[in-house]
């Protein structure tokens, strides 16, 4: 598992989130994928755009991915530094969604 996920790291593929990376955890549980996709030396740029823009490509969704004018959008916000914590995922401080702010709870 080590070694497939040092060619996965090292490709030029573009991954889609929740993808069976992470192979012992829950689908709602993408905390715990973030984990372990930066535990293996996953870039977090690249993680974030798996879990944002890469899917909405996936998907064929022109409209969601992506914070433009036009574009349908949930806002997250973290109290933890995602570029550095491989477990700030598991802490979400609120979801913004059509404007109303849903608090969180923390998941770890």
């Amino acid at each position: 598992m080590i070694k497939g996920r040092e060619v996965i790291v090292n490709s030029k593929l573009e991954l889609g989130y929740g993808t069976g990376f992470v192979s012992v955890h829950n689908s709602y549980d993408s905390g715990y994928e973030y984990s372990s996709w930066m535990l293996s030396g996953m870039d977090p740029f690249r993680i974030l755009k798996a879990a944002t823009s890469v899917n909405a490509d996936i998907l064929e969704r022109s409209d969601i991915g992506r914070i433009e004018v036009g574009k349908l959008a949930d806002i997250a916000a973290w109290k933890r530094d995602l570029l550095t914590d491989h477990r700030a995922l598991l802490d979400c401080a609120f979801v913004m969604k059509n404007g109303v702010v849903y608090n969180t709870e923390k998941t770890e």
